[in-house]
């Protein structure tokens, strides 16, 4: 049989994370995503692209089923994506490329549909074990949208510093969309 002081512990730490829940439903939160996992050619690492974004994203108006978006007020203080591996055997994760901050970080907006943006990444091993990175990021302005892209090659040899640009020439750019 419980005791009364044990059931009053227990109590009170679910009240406890119940009241975290719910101050954190209101604060700035974390979201992580993952992009774009490939094999190593020797099947030792898994690489991937992780997208960290901290701030807040208060619906202001909601969405229906099927017909219309939810629309959120942000506030953007870090959105950082960074190339990372993980070693199959032992499960260590490692960072190789921590890319510059996206467009969106620092900013203050309203949107209609993904609060943070559009996020998509790409990864291909080349001949010679280079890994080839695309990190795309839609960023939505009614009537059109802006897509931001960090490209470049990796490799134990070369370690690449991209950056965010939007538009411009050459092959790997992204046109503003009217």
């Amino acid at each position: 049989m419980l005791s009364v002081v044990a059931i009053c512990a227990v109590l009170a730490a679910l009240v406890v994370a119940f009241v975290r829940g719910a101050v954190s439903q209101r604060g700035v939160k974390t979201h992580e995503g993952y992009f774009a996992p490939v094999y190593s050619p020797d099947g030792q690492h898994v690489y991937f692209v992780e997208r960290r974004t901290m701030g807040t994203a208060d619906e202001t108006r909601s969405g229906d089923l099927f017909f219309s978006s939810s629309k959120y007020d942000v506030s953007v203080e870090k959105d950082t994506f960074s190339l990372k591996r993980l070693h199959v055997q032992s499960g260590k994760v490692e960072e190789l490329i921590r890319l510059s901050p996206s467009p969106i970080e620092g900013q203050r907006y309203e949107v209609i549909g993904s609060a943070f943006q559009v996020a998509d990444a790409r990864l291909q091993f080349k001949k010679g074990g280079q890994l080839e990175f695309n990190v795309c990021l839609t960023v939505d302005h009614t009537p059109g949208a802006e897509v931001y892209v960090s490209s470049g090659v990796w490799s134990e040899a070369q370690h690449a510093e991209p950056q965010f640009h939007c538009g411009g020439g050459g092959g790997n750019a992204f046109r503003v969309l009217p």
